[in-house]
């Protein structure tokens, strides 16, 4: 199914956005947690609410501190890994409030301060803490990070095995100057969730088919590696006019999708 990230409409707070998305008739959805009180108490209620109220899905879930990855996890202070895990295991309860399974983690970022053998021998251990709650922990392709490297990303998956799971990311790619299309077909079978967007070449970042890019052709090679996960749009808020323009590209690229991507 196709879906929309809250983080579309970033800065608006998050419960709003939830709200937004869910009146709309959308039934799937990535929750980007912005704070650290919406993923505990009385916001996160808010959330489970409206997941509740509206029958919605929530795909996956989108820690805010994503920016704070490295220094909590991949940095040179290794006393510090177990402070960082203690927030990921606030995560996994956030995860089952929403009964969500997929936590997104964009990881370490230049400049690197420790080896690619370091960074996955401390993966290791957030992601099969998570395994053992039940929860993936997937690896997102992002710009300027170790995950915007295709041999890096094969490296993890071939140290990880079968717990290595992946959120493909359109415009993450396209910023690393790696092919969509590449990521598809290299990791569409560990693949459990996909950002898409649309670009030209004016804008990396635009609503789906709004642009020059081949969604026939992804949706082909993802299918191809037996993909059967949702796909969720995930816009900044600069590349949308407003709600009503993020909708009708909602409703475009569903159909285009049901319709076995013809237009």
């Amino acid at each position: 199914m196709i879906g929309i990230s809250t983080s579309c409409f970033y800065p608006m707070n998050t419960e709003d956005a939830l709200l937004t998305v869910a009146k709309q008739g959308v039934k799937v959805t990535e929750v980007f947690l912005n704070s650290h009180s919406e993923c505990t108490g009385e916001l996160l209620e808010q959330l489970v609410t409206i997941k509740n109220d509206y029958d919605m899905q929530i795909n996956s879930i989108h820690p805010y501190f994503t920016f704070a990855e490295k220094q909590l996890l991949f940095s040179q202070y290794e006393r510090r890994i177990e402070d960082g895990l203690c927030f990921y295991r606030e995560l996994f309860d956030t995860c089952d409030a929403l009964d969500c399974r997929i936590l997104v983690l964009h990881g370490d970022f230049n400049p690197f301060r420790i080896s690619d053998e370091e960074y996955l021998r401390r993966f290791e251990i957030l992601v099969k803490e998570a395994h053992d709650r039940g929860i993936i922990v997937s690896q997102e392709n992002v710009v300027n990070y170790r995950s915007a490297s295709v041999e890096f990303l094969k490296k993890e998956r071939e140290y990880l095995g079968d717990l290595f799971k992946m959120t493909i990311d359109i415009k993450q790619a396209v910023r690393s100057s790696v092919d969509p299309m590449e990521i598809a077909r290299e990791f569409g079978d560990c693949a459990v969730n996909v950002h898409i967007s649309d670009h030209n070449t004016e804008s990396d970042c635009i609503p789906p088919l709004e642009g020059n890019f081949d969604f026939t052709k992804f949706f082909k090679i993802l299918d191809n590696c037996g993909y059967n996960g949702n796909f969720i749009i995930e816009l900044y808020r600069s590349g949308f006019k407003n709600a009503d323009h993020l909708i009708n590209s909602y409703k475009n690229i569903t159909k285009f999708y049901k319709n076995g991507c013809k237009k």
